[in-house]
């Protein structure tokens, strides 16, 4: 029997969302929404697949990505390596391309992610990250990118600066995760 079980496993790999919240599991609005993106769309780890398994949290991330090609064939997950392809990253020079970099592609249009910016993290007294994660942001992130790449028609926003404006970042960083493109205006 455990002969069996073990050829059944290796076979029909069985993964189990543990985490308290399910943060690692893709919710029902996304799978919806996946049912209907129809775009050709590549995401790309900046760094090799060996390395971002050796993180356990980068490694649970992964394994949520690799649902989204699951519930859409059009969806492909790519590796590159910038070490052994620093040419790659030319490519996106505008953007400072990392092996932290996440780029979902589509056409010419695309968006860049950050594995650090997936994560919210603890931080010490000093207001240093402790590095331990207290909540994932990777559902809303990817999923996001997907819908800026399947809108046909993209809106800009535009902030303004050394006026005494009262702080946006958190307003601007929440829109541009959308679908908006930013433009800051100084004077």
């Amino acid at each position: 029997i455990n002969i069996i079980a073990g050829l059944l496993v290796e076979r029909f790999p069985l993964k189990v969302d543990l985490s308290k919240d399910k943060i690692y599991t893709l919710s029902d609005e996304t799978i919806s929404f996946l049912k209907t993106y129809d775009k050709e769309t590549e995401i790309i780890f900046c760094s090799t697949k060996d390395s971002l398994q050796a993180s356990s949290t980068y490694s649970e991330t992964l394994t949520l990505f690799d649902n989204y090609k699951k519930y859409n064939s059009n969806i492909t997950i790519n590796y590159i390596d910038l070490d052994q392809n620093p040419a790659f990253a030319r490519t996106y020079s505008k953007d400072s391309i990392t092996s932290d970099s996440i780029i979902v592609k589509s056409g010419v249009r695309y968006k860049v992610l950050s594995f650090s910016s997936l994560f919210e993290t603890e931080t010490d007294q000093y207001g240093q990250s402790t590095g331990n994660v207290t909540s994932s942001n990777a559902e809303i992130d990817m999923t996001s990118a997907l819908s800026y790449l399947a809108s046909d028609k993209i809106s800009t926003i535009a902030f303004t600066t050394n006026h005494n404006e009262t702080a946006t970042a958190g307003f601007e960083s929440l829109l541009v995760k959308t679908i908006f493109l930013r433009k800051i205006f100084f004077s």
